[in-house]
């Protein structure tokens, strides 16, 4: 057996056993052997979903071996139902956009760097899933105009619009980009309101969801937002701001763990999160 077949039979072995302890271990042996895939082209995963994959890179390895913020995707499967719409702001290259196409129906992805944005086109056309997704090139932020986009080589899950990127100079890519309110897109009809919010922007998730404060008091969805401090602080914000400000509108907080339940989160608690997701859930029901 080769190196590429050993990392494939990895690859299946975690997108089939209904187990998730285990896979991270599977996936890091694969990696010390050698035995990543360069190319996985129309790679079948969990959830019934097929992606053009590059295992050697970092985003996609994770999806490759189906260890993509695993929290996440239960949260999807919890809490989208048919028939609903969800917005997926930081789409990427489309995992949980596919996903939450498969679970509920209609998806705003919003994803305004030009490359993920081509390989999302791609993923979504390989699932047939064109009339479900509306995709934007967009970043959503808390005012309309132009903007610029801190893109990193080599890391395609890092673009950001911080004004001043976290990363090293030599390999960031600023790109204009045109900013957008979720407010002012679903005032116009243009955008659909929201039964299910999934934000991942790199440090920019206080921003949207200002720039959404009237949509999401009107709509209450469910959000699953992730904790960034790094990312956060170049906004000049932190976990416990994001945490205390949607407690303000009347939000209710869980921190979501890989393999056990939700913790309860509070701004204090929210403090010394370094990085994770977390679950907004409206205490209005």
């Amino acid at each position: 057996m080769n190196r590429e077949a050993i990392g494939r039979l990895v690859h299946w072995h975690n997108h089939h056993t209904p187990l998730p302890r285990g896979r991270a271990l599977l996936a890091l042996l694969a990696q010390r052997l050698g035995a990543v895939p360069r190319e996985a082209p129309a790679a079948r995963l969990a959830g019934g979903i097929r992606m053009d994959l590059r295992p050697h890179d970092f985003i996609d390895g994770l999806v490759y071996f189906n260890n993509m913020d695993p929290e996440v995707g239960r949260a999807i499967r919890e809490r989208v139902r048919p028939g609903s719409c969800a917005w997926d702001v930081g789409a990427n290259i489309g995992y949980y956009t596919l996903l939450l196409a498969r679970a509920g129906g209609a998806v705003e992805a919003f994803e305004p760097d030009p490359d993920n944005r081509a390989r999302l086109e791609a993923n979504v056309r390989l699932n047939g899933l064109d009339g479900s997704i509306r995709i934007h090139d967009l970043a959503l932020a808390d005012r309309e105009g132009e903007g610029v986009l801190q893109t990193v080589a080599g890391d395609h899950g890092e673009s950001s619009i911080a004004p001043r990127s976290i990363h090293d100079s030599a390999r960031v890519r600023p790109r204009a980009c045109r900013l957008a309110t979720a407010d002012a897109l679903v005032a116009s009809g243009r955008l659909r309101a929201p039964d299910f919010v999934k934000v991942d922007v790199e440090g920019a998730e206080l921003l949207v969801l200002r720039g959404a404060r009237s949509t999401i008091e009107a709509a209450r969805p469910p959000l699953v937002c992730e904790l960034n401090a790094r990312a956060q602080a170049a906004f000049g914000y932190g976990p416990a701001d994001l945490v205390r400000e949607l407690a303000d509108r009347g939000y209710v907080a869980w921190l979501l763990t890989k393999h056990g339940r939700p913790i309860p989160l509070n701004p204090d608690r929210a403090a010394g999160v370094s990085f994770g997701n977390a679950l907004f859930v409206s205490a209005a029901g």
